[in-house]
């Protein structure tokens, strides 16, 4: 018998219209449970004088329902006392979790979910487990910080699937020191590797420097899966010749946990994602004017789970992450929209005319092995815009080799000036989010 491709091939391969049509149904209901079942939008709506009844369409959803940010929950939490700042739809005798974002760009917010919200957390994450290549009875081992919610959405995937998990920490200095007892993992012999991106690279430099030959230490090794930062093209077709295998990256906001990004087994080096469409409305707007973009374009992405009677029915969620929009269509068959995170929203940098995100950055300093696992920071000059891109850099590097970095930038038409940078000047938030961009004055 033939195996399959998808984890679930009737929804991963529906047509667009009939994934809209779907969307549709399920936005309605969930637009209707937010406005009876929460404080919060049950005021906003009336304060706009909308009700779920004049909610008909997608373009009316689009048009009509307002962009939820998580500056709005923090300062709902402190104006009424209420922790889930009125978001909360169900009683919280319902909740079988309850976690908090990383606080990459603020105060964590919490992350809730029920029974029903877990059932479907499984079944997202059983679909981009599956592509990575991950069976019934295989085994995965998986690096994760124990009390953050992604642990429990892999949890959740690994159940669906049938596999079977070893855990070991996730945090880098947890890696660093398993990683020293390597040939643990070979009893374990796992079938798929989950870790963070700063693990991942404390990883392979490891098995690098000390020329294991992991291939033959991990023979049924399918594919590693990363989540919490970017890994450009450069340095992840470099980390796939050491590994000998596929190299994929999940991950999505908490809040919204539908939007979990599943990677694409075509685009593997190009690194386009899709999200699952049928349990999510993804949207990519201009941050500015607020409004949808078309294929081709920067902007960024927006979510609203569709998960029935969900704990917190974010509408509109803004990520703040932005990234390229491809569209909706794929060469791997699926539908679903097709995007690339270029980095945090709150982290751009405008030099001029451009907008220059973390994965602009790092295509220039990954593609040469001198200064692919470097750490940096960039600086940005308020108010923007900037003459200049200001990079810090850890690492003293010779001055042509500067002046080679500079002039790739230049070529993108991005002036660019070096500043060096110390250890203590690039903290990590959360334990594996450096801290890439900080803001200065301009003289």
């Amino acid at each position: 018998m033939e195996e399959r491709k998808y984890w679930n091939p009737e929804i991963e391969t529906l047509p667009r219209v009939e994934i809209e049509k779907l969307q549709e149904k399920r936005m309605k209901a969930q637009v209707k449970h937010a406005y009876e079942n929460t404080a919060y939008y049950n005021r906003k709506f009336r304060e706009l004088g909308i009700t779920p009844e004049d909610i008909k369409t997608l373009d009316d959803f689009r048009k009509k329902v307002p962009f939820t940010i998580k500056d709005v929950v923090r300062e709902e939490r402190d104006k009424t006392g209420d922790p889930w700042g009125g978001f909360l739809a169900v009683p919280i005798e319902e909740l079988v979790n309850i976690h908090t974002s990383t606080g990459t760009t603020g105060i964590p917010t919490f992350g809730t979910y029920t029974k029903s919200d877990w059932d479907h957390i499984g079944e997202v994450v059983a679909r981009w487990m599956w592509t990575a290549g991950l069976r019934k009875n295989e085994i995965l081992m998986n690096f994760m910080v124990y009390y953050h919610m992604y642990n429990t959405w892999l949890d959740a995937g690994a159940e669906k699937i049938g596999a079977i998990q070893f855990k070991r920490g996730g945090f880098p200095f947890e890696v660093e020191a398993d990683v020293r007892q390597v040939k643990l993992w070979s009893y374990a012999n796992p079938h798929v590797i989950h870790m963070l991106t700063q693990g991942l690279k404390i990883a392979t430099a490891y098995i690098k420097e000390n020329n294991i030959d992991i291939r033959k230490m991990l023979p049924r090794l399918k594919s590693i899966i990363f989540a919490g930062d970017i890994l450009t093209s450069h340095t992840r077709k470099e980390m796939m010749d050491i590994w000998g295998v596929p190299l994929y990256d999940a991950g999505g906001p908490t809040e919204t946990y539908c939007a979990l990004i599943g990677y694409c087994e075509e685009n593997v080096i190009e690194n386009w994602q899709h999200m699952a469409d049928d349990l999510c409305i993804s949207e990519v707007i201009d941050p500015e004017r607020l409004e949808n973009i078309a294929p081709g374009e920067r902007g960024e992405i927006v979510y609203t789970n569709l998960f029935p009677r969900r704990a917190t029915p974010y509408l509109r969620w803004r990520s703040e992450d932005a990234v390229d929009f491809e569209g909706f269509e794929c060469s791997c068959g699926r539908s679903f929209i097709k995007a690339r995170l270029l980095g945090r929203v709150a982290h751009e940098i405008r030099v001029k005319d451009k907008k220059v995100y973390q994965r602009d950055v790092e295509e220039v300093l990954q593609r040469y092995p001198e200064t692919r696992y470097v750490q940096y920071q960039t600086i940005r000059e308020k108010p923007q815009p900037q003459d200049k891109l200001i990079l810090r850099i850890l690492k003293e590097l010779p001055k042509e080799f500067e002046e080679k970095i500079i002039g790739d930038f230049k070529s993108q038409g991005i002036e660019t000036v070096i500043e060096p940078l110390t250890p203590e000047e690039i903290k990590a938030a959360g334990g594996w989010k450096f801290l890439r961009i900080v803001d200065r004055k301009k003289a």
